[in-house]
This record gives C-alpha cells, sequence and structure tokens, in this order.
C-alpha cells in the first residue's frame, strides 16, 4: 500500500486535525504511515484520540502485549510542545516510564540509565542499552532534521520549519517492562490532572473577580 500524499500544512492545528482523522479511520493511510491502523492501535484508539486532541500529535507506537507467545511494550512517539512536554516528561518519570526527547535545537533528554546494577548489587556500565539509545538519537535526529530520511518524508522539511516554529519537541515513552500496561494510561492521566487543575484555577480567579466587584 502507498502513502498518503504529504498535505501542505499551513499550522500545526491541521496536523494535528489531519492525525485525528486517520485515527478515526477516515483516511487509509499517512504520509508516514503507509496503511490504517494495526490492530493492536485499533484497539486503544479512542485513547490515541484524546491523546492527539490534547495536543500530543503521535506519529508511532504500540499497545502492552502479553501473553504465552508474545510479549511486547507500551510506546507511544509524536510531537509536544516543548513547555508540556518538560510537564508530561516529569508526570512519566515520577511514575516510572523511560523516555527519550530531542527539541528544535537537538537537545537531548531521557532517563535512560547505562550504569545499572546487578543482582549481587554491582554496578556495571551496560555498552547494549548504550548502543539501542545512540541508535534512538540518530533515528530522532533524522527524523527531526531530515537528513535524506525516507524518500516517501520528502515533504517533510515544511511541517519540521512548523514545529519548531512553534518550539515543539519530538518524545519517544516507553514502559519499562513487559505486561504492566500502556503507556497511554498514563498519558491520558497527565492531561486530566492537567486540565483540572487548570479549571480550578480558573474558578478560584472568577472567584477573586466577584469578591472585587
Amino acid at each position: 500500500m502507498s502513502f498518503d500524499k504529504y498535505p501542505k500544512f499551513v499550522n500545526l492545528q491541521q496536523f494535528q486535525d489531519y492525525t485525528i482523522n486517520y485515527l478515526q479511520g477516515n483516511q487509509q493511510s499517512t504520509f508516514w504511515h503507509a496503511g490504517p491502523l494495526e490492530s493492536d492501535s485499533e484497539l486503544i484508539k479512542d485513547k490515541l484520540i484524546f491523546i492527539n486532541s490534547n495536543g500530543f500529535i503521535t506519529i508511532d507506537g504500540q499497545a502492552d502485549f502479553c501473553n504465552e507467545q508474545i510479549q511486547q511494550k507500551s510506546y507511544l512517539e509524536g510531537y509536544i510542545a516543548k513547555s508540556v512536554g518538560m510537564e508530561l516528561i516529569q508526570w512519566i518519570q515520577d511514575r516510572g516510564l523511560k523516555y527519550l526527547a530531542i527539541d528544535k535545537n537537538n537537545k537531548p533528554f531521557t532517563n535512560i540509565q547505562f550504569v545499572e546494577t546487578n543482582k549481587k548489587g554491582k554496578k556495571f556500565f551496560n555498552l547494549t542499552r548504550q548502543r539501542e539509545v545512540n541508535k534512538e538519537w540518530e533515528l530522532y535526529t533524522n527524523l527531526f532534521e531530515h537528513n535524506n530520511y525516507e524518500m516517501e518524508f520528502a515533504n517533510w522539511p515544511r511541517l519540521i520549519k512548523l514545529l519548531k516554529q512553534d518550539d515543539y519537541m519530538l518524545l519517544f515513552i516507553i514502559s519499562p517492562e513487559y505486561c504492566i500496561g500502556l503507556v497511554e494510561d498514563v498519558i491520558i492521566d497527565f492531561f486530566n490532572t492537567r486540565r483540572s487543575e487548570f479549571g480550578r484555577k480558573q474558578r478560584k480567579l472568577r472567584r477573586k473577580s466577584r469578591k472585587r466587584r
């Protein structure tokens, strides 16, 4: 199946709407995904729509899957305004999730530790983990900067310009273990809590305004 033709976005709201439209099943592919949602993502599409509606524009991910034959970790990747993304990073760190991120200046953020402790309590440097992370950084830098990433992404520079202009960051969130649930649920809790706190602040301001009158 071919990739959807790249639309010429004028702003990031159009990018967000385009992604939500795909998740709702109104189009069969995007310019980064050559087909409909995978079966595991289809099961959580309402969660993905909610996350995208709140400004975390997703481009890749997979659901937690756990049985005797197959195990896969839940992860989600996408673009988010850096101001909100840094809040989300703190939120997911407090709940034990791992992340990799890169901002418009190619500044990296991660909580993946290369120095680990074995069962005997002895610390060691995990070279395998470091190599994995280095590969991720190379991929993310290419994706954000578009260094000949893929032929299908030939028009990404226009989108990247918008993302940089609005100070967005690329954020990848992954569960640290298998079979412990969806990262999407943690992200949804973040947005719900953030909205509730904003609502409380607004009500408090209205009460103060009425008292002044």
